[in-house]
């Protein structure tokens, strides 16, 4: 797959080659990171670097203009933390811990207890951090037909994790 990106960065010159070493950058930190605890900056810089890539190489590969960026990354955002937070119990068994040291020193979380009303309070908080940008279809309308099915449909998937979070009032799956 990264031979093909490269392959069509060359051919296309999409300027996309120092996104695809950022991912492959996130690709070392997480074999680093596996079974620690990361600090906040740490999993906002992890979060930055996949998004902003993503991103970068989707809009190359779609022909989405800079300014209609802004409004995706965000979303993205969003979506990428929705995922960690649906995933949460199956990356903590493979030893990803995706929450923060700042975090599970402010919520009191014990992380060897994922169904703890201590989790469930975090969960809720971050939930609620995201509620707005995870409905937010706005940054979609000014997308040509193709690349707002892709966004369109990678939102959906999302706004359905976290309704399934909040069914399951707020435990981790």
């Amino acid at each position: 797959f990264l031979a093909h990106l490269a392959n069509f960065d060359i051919m296309r010159g999409k300027n996309i080659r120092r996104d695809l070493e950022i991912l492959i950058g996130c690709l070392e930190f997480d074999a680093d990171r596996r079974g620690r605890i990361i600090s906040l900056k740490e999993f906002e810089q992890y979060a930055e670097r996949n998004i902003s890539s993503y991103i970068n190489i989707s809009s190359a590969i779609l022909n989405v203009g800079g300014a209609l960026k802004p409004g995706l990354i965000s979303i993205s955002r969003a979506g990428f933390i929705m995922d960690c937070l649906f995933d949460l119990r199956e990356d903590m068994a493979l030893g990803y811990i995706n929450i923060p040291a700042e975090e599970i020193e402010k919520y009191e979380i014990d992380i060897s207890v994922l169904d703890s009303g201590e989790m469930q309070t975090w969960m809720r908080d971050k939930m609620e951090s995201l509620r707005g940008e995870i409905f937010d279809t706005s940054p979609f309308k000014k997308l040509s037909p193709l690349a707002r099915i892709i966004a369109a449909t990678m939102a959906w998937r999302r706004r359905r994790k976290f309704k399934e979070i909040e069914r399951n009032d707020y435990h981790v799956f």
